[in-house]
């Protein structure tokens, strides 16, 4: 929520088993190198526009989409949207029911105005330190956040908490080729938790989504295990 594409996928993307794809890497507005744009509504629907607006641009689908976190939940919206420009989808870890996780529920829980004027600042400072300990997913989430419009930020909180009923439920009805990737650390099966951005495997499983494990790792599986995430993706890309 809120990174820069580069940051979590730049790697994904270079990395030698990804010889001969061509990925198309987009920020969100307000994240990234996409400036925020005050007048953008920030639902979930409103990015996928955003997404199929460049890809209709570029003239490229229909395509594999890859979305992750935030980004999974844009991607199951631009799939409903516009099902001709997606021939598969493959989502890590997105909210596909409303109440978000609990990062997003935290920073929904302010205003806009207190969340840009003092809570992301607070929360940086808190990372800052972890990073310093040596915590690598911190140090990450701070570079990530470098650029990142507070505002922007806390709309995209506020789109996950706010994720439309029957969302979920259009997502399992798409007649594509579907994945859904859990880091192993998450998954319901070990913490015997369902939750908005951890959905059952078993009812994905029954409408016909492909259910992956990228092992070793929690949310942070493109950091925390790469090789194990690019393993996972490639097999996601043939599945039937």
């Amino acid at each position: 929520m809120g990174f820069p594409a580069v940051g979590n996928f730049l790697s994904v993307a270079t990395h030698p088993d990804m010889r001969g794809s061509t990925n198309v890497m987009i920020d969100f507005i307000g994240s990234g190198t996409s400036d925020y744009q005050p007048d953008f509504p920030a639902t979930i629907d409103a990015h996928a526009e955003c997404i199929e607006a460049d890809l209709d641009h570029i003239g490229c689908g229909p395509c594999p989409v890859v979305g992750y976190s935030f980004g999974g939940s844009v991607a199951a919206a631009l799939a409903d949207m516009r099902p001709d420009l997606v021939s598969r989808m493959i989502i890590a870890e997105g909210n596909l029911t409303s109440g978000g996780g609990m990062a997003s529920r935290h920073f929904a829980s302010f205003t806009p105005e207190a969340f840009a004027a003092t809570e992301l600042d607070r929360i940086l400072t808190k990372l800052r330190e972890g990073a310093a300990q040596g915590n690598d997913f911190e140090a990450f989430i701070v570079a990530a956040y470098a650029h990142v419009d507070p505002i922007a930020l806390h709309a995209m909180a506020r789109a996950l908490v706010n994720i439309p009923d029957g969302f979920m439920e259009r997502f399992l009805e798409l007649k594509i080729p579907r994945t859904y990737i859990y880091g192993a650390n998450n998954h319901p099966d070990k913490t015997n938790i369902v939750s908005p951005d951890m959905p059952d495997p078993d009812r994905l499983a029954a409408s016909g989504v492909h259910v992956a494990t990228v092992p070793d790792v929690g949310h942070e599986m493109m950091l925390g295990n790469l090789d194990g995430f690019v393993e996972v993706l490639l097999a996601a890309l043939i599945a039937p």
